[in-house]
């Protein structure tokens, strides 16, 4: 599965047929990561490094350490 595919998952079973994004943009915002004209996944994989963890969304197959991340539970649940 490509990391887009994994993403479209990842959207779709949390947020049904809307995205619902804007918590992302959100907290990238918080965290100063540069949102405009970039893809979601780039900035979720930038929000896992301002926090502190290993840039790794989509990646884990439903096993996972980094407890404080916050997309572990859509990980873990869905498997990414």
């Amino acid at each position: 599965m490509t990391l887009f595919a994994t993403f479209e998952k990842f959207a779709g079973k949390l947020f049904g047929t809307d995205t619902g994004l804007e918590w992302v943009n959100e907290k990238a915002e918080y965290l100063g990561v540069e949102t405009e004209g970039r893809s979601n996944i780039d900035v979720i994989l930038d929000i896992q490094r301002a926090e502190g963890n290993e840039p790794c969304f989509g990646s884990c197959n439903g096993q996972c350490d980094q407890c404080d991340c916050c997309f572990y539970d859509a990980c873990i649940s869905y498997g990414f």
